[in-house]
Order: C-alpha cells, then sequence, then structure tokens
C-alpha cells in the first residue's frame, strides 16, 4: 500500500509554520509516486502473473523449450522475441496482453510453438504471435474431454499451420485472424466442444483447409462469422461425408460466414447432410428440409377390395427433390432428421374409375396410420376427379408418409394418373 507523506500547511494563512514550497511540491512528487507505484503493482503483478517484456523474464529455455508453469499468466507488455525456442504449456496457463500488435510473441521455430497435454485449462488474449515457419499450437489430452483451449481477440500474423488438437474438452476461437497461412485449424478424435466465431483466416495456398475437422467427432459444433480468404482449389471447412463429424441426435451449425477469393466452402460435407444446418453463409444454400416427388400418365390400377376402405395409391414416383427426406419409388416419403420437425406438405391425385362413375377419396398416412382426408370428388373413365390435401404436421426421425386412395362406392379398381407431393 502507498505510503503519503502529508504537506505541512501550517496553522494560519502565511504564519511562516508551513513546509516551504520547494519542500511541498517535493512531498507532492513523492506521493505521486508512490501511488503510481501501487496502482501499477496492483493493476499488472498479482502474485500468480508475470510480466514479459524481453525473452529473459520467461523461465529458463532448456534444449530450447521454454516450460511455463502451471496457475501462472504471463503478461506480454511489449513485443518479444523468444528466438528458435518453443513453448509447453502448463495447466491453467494463460497467455495475455494489452492488446493484439502491442503484445507480440515473434518465434523462429520450425516445430510447435505451443504444446499442451492435459493443461485443463489455456487462454491466450489479446497478443499477437508471429512464427512464420511453425505450427502455432498443439494440444492433446490423454484422457479425453479433460481441457479447454481459447484463444481470444488476438492475431496469428505468419505460420506454417495454426495448430492440431485431439481429444480436448472444448476448442474455442473467438474474436481473432490468421493472415498468413499454409494451413488452418485441425481437430481430431472426440471433441465435446467446437466452437468458432467471429475469425478471419487467409492463405495463398491452393492446398489449404480454413476448418480440418478431418475424422474428429463433436456433440457440438458450432461455426459462426467465420470468413475464409484463400485461392482455387482451397476449401473453407472440411470434414466426414455422411454427418460423420457429428455425434447422433446433435446438430452443427454454420451462420453468417463468408468464402472469399476462389475458396470451395466445403469440402465433403453438405446442405443435405441431415445434422448439419446451413444458414445466410456465401456459396451455402440455407438449409432447408423439403421433398417433391410425382408421377405422370400412370396406368396401373389400384385395386379395391373392399368398399371404402384406403388402399396405396399404386404408382411409381419419382423423386425430383429430397433434401433430408428419402423418396421410395412406390410413394414412401421418410424424415431422416436428427431434431423434430414442422412441414407443410401438399399433394394433388388424378383419379380415374377402371369401370363406371364412383366417389373416390385420397388421404395422407402417417406410419402406416390415417393422419388427414382429403376432398371427395366423383371419378369416371375419362373424367379424372382432381384430388387434393393441404395438411401441416410434426415428423421426428424416421417418421414417413403415403398416399392412399379409397372407392366410396363400390370395389370397382381406381387408376392414380398423375401425381405430385411437396413437402416444406
Amino acid at each position: 500500500m502507498a505510503t503519503i507523506n502529508p504537506v505541512n500547511i501550517g496553522t494560519t494563512p502565511d504564519d511562516g509554520t508551513g513546509d516551504p514550497l520547494r519542500s511541498a511540491f517535493n512531498k507532492i512528487n513523492g506521493n505521486e509516486a508512490s501511488l503510481n507505484s501501487d496502482i501499477s503493482t496492483r493493476q499488472v503483478a498479482p502474485n500468480n502473473r508475470v510480466v514479459i517484456n524481453q525473452l529473459s523474464d520467461f523461465p529458463t529455455p532448456s534444449a530450447g523449450v521454454i516450460t511455463l508453469l502451471d496457475n501462472t499468466e504471463y503478461w506480454i507488455g511489449d513485443q518479444v522475441d523468444v528466438g528458435s525456442n518453443r513453448f509447453v504449456m502448463g495447466s491453467h496457463t494463460v497467455i495475455a496482453g494489452p492488446a493484439a500488435g502491442t503484445s507480440m510473441i515473434t518465434s523462429s521455430t520450425t516445430g510447435t510453438l505451443f504444446t499442451g497435454t492435459d493443461v485443463i485449462q489455456n487462454t491466450f488474449q489479446d497478443i499477437s504471435i508471429d512464427a512464420a515457419n511453425a505450427k502455432i499450437f498443439s494440444y492433446t489430452d490423454t484422457t479425453p474431454g479433460t481441457s479447454i483451449f481459447a484463444i481470444l481477440n488476438s492475431r496469428i500474423e505468419n505460420s506454417s499451420s495454426l495448430g492440431d488438437f485431439t481429444d480436448l474438452l472444448s476448442v474455442n476461437i473467438f474474436n481473432s485472424g490468421a493472415f498468413n497461412t499454409i494451413q488452418g485449424f485441425r481437430t481430431f478424435g472426440n471433441i465435446n466442444v467446437i466452437s468458432i466465431r467471429q475469425f478471419f483466416v487467409n492463405s495463398s495456398s491452393a492446398s489449404f483447409k480454413g476448418i480440418d475437422l478431418g475424422t474428429s467427432v463433436a456433440p457440438t459444433l458450432e461455426i459462426t462469422d467465420l470468413v475464409v480468404v484463400a485461392p482455387a482449389g482451397a476449401f473453407g471447412i472440411s470434414g466426414l461425408a455422411s454427418n460423420g463429424n457429428v455425434t447422433t441426435g446433435s446438430i452443427a451449425s454454420v451462420t453468417s460466414c463468408e468464402f472469399l477469393s476462389g475458396v470451395t466452402p466445403l469440402q465433403n460435407i453438405t446442405v443435405d447432410d441431415v445434422r448439419w444446418r446451413f444458414q445466410a453463409n456465401s456459396g451455402i444454400s440455407d438449409t432447408l428440409p423439403s421433398a417433391l416427388m410425382f408421377f405422370n400418365g400412370n396406368a396401373t390400377e389400384t385395386v379395391i377390395s373392399t368398399t371404402d376402405v384406403y388402399v396405396k395409391v399404386n404408382a411409381v414416383w419419382t423423386d425430383q427433390i429430397s433434401s433430408h427426406f428419402t423418396i421410395s419409388s412406390d410413394g414412401r416419403l421418410t424424415y431422416n432428421g436428427e431434431r423434430p420437425l414442422t412441414i407443410y406438405i401438399d399433394t394433388i391425385i388424378d383419379v380415374l374409375s377402371a369401370a363406371s362413375n364412383n366417389i373416390t377419396q385420397i388421404a395422407l398416412f402417417k406410419n402406416g396410420s390415417l393422419e388427414v382426408a382429403g376432398i371427395e370428388s366423383e371419378a369416371s373413365t375419362t373424367d379424372p376427379a382432381n384430388l387434393y390435401i393441404v395438411w401441416q404436421t410434426n415428423l421426428v426421425k424416421d417418421d414417413f408418409l403415403e398416399i392412399f386412395v379409397r372407392n366410396r362406392d363400390n370395389t370397382q379398381n381406381l387408376i392414380a394418373v398423375n401425381g405430385t407431393a411437396s413437402v416444406r
């Protein structure tokens, strides 16, 4: 705590008993210096903070490795060149500074600049990193799902690779940028949370992948406001086909991302993958679970064995559109999505009678049971009844829809000539 040396102001004005002007201002200067020192100590140097202004402020390197202490924040107060040294991170280690650019770590290492194993939590905040020949990060949990990695409000100026993360609890990249790199971030194994928000990355490499999910699997995967600038041949987000990176029952989201200068937004992943949701991204259509199936000129009769009993329409349906749905040729429309979905369905069927005029009706069946009946109309052998249904219903994974028809008058067969069914 600062010690204040008060100025003696005397007893009454101009009584000559107070401090002389020079002595008084000398006390004031001393008090100010004491206060400044106290404030600086309280704000910048708590017990677990080490202020770094030069290489020698770090722990002494051994064989080119600087091992950082557990439960310690390294406050980068200047642009610090560590030569060819690299770092091994401690548990609960933080590297931070006042602002990216003002605080910078520069290294000429050709290895991995920051390596962490079972670190529990490591944070990089408000700093710049410049290591043109290095992989910046490599983090692994030997007991999967233990450690959290975060980089916030920071810049990676130059690098050969942004880094690898294997079996962590969480990887968090927020409001940061990488400006000249050959490869992006890669994930491996099982990672509980991958969260990337407001991240800019630029590369001149045609083999670049901004976010490479590899064969990793995550139940929570969110990418928002990612900007990738790279040439043709490069990919913004790469992963496994057929939802391979997302745990069953989970949804990965990609929202408001930009893919510029020739880069292909997605590799192997598609907007039709049922565990992915895309919204408001450049070069990627929005996710829209939908389906359209139809048939035209059908002459095959639907056999009516019992009066006024529904029979599935007998026709060969064509799959025109099917995103998050599967359409079979016999007219079964199956929902494949991982989350409940409210849909609107419109269907129109033109029905002829095989022998004489009959009152006919179509119906929507869900999972083999009647969902809703459509209008009734008379069909002749030459003038088809135009039957339709407009309906809303809720679906869960593996629910299926089918169109049935019935003859309300007798057991004469019916012919569904033309038909469409649209789901959106």
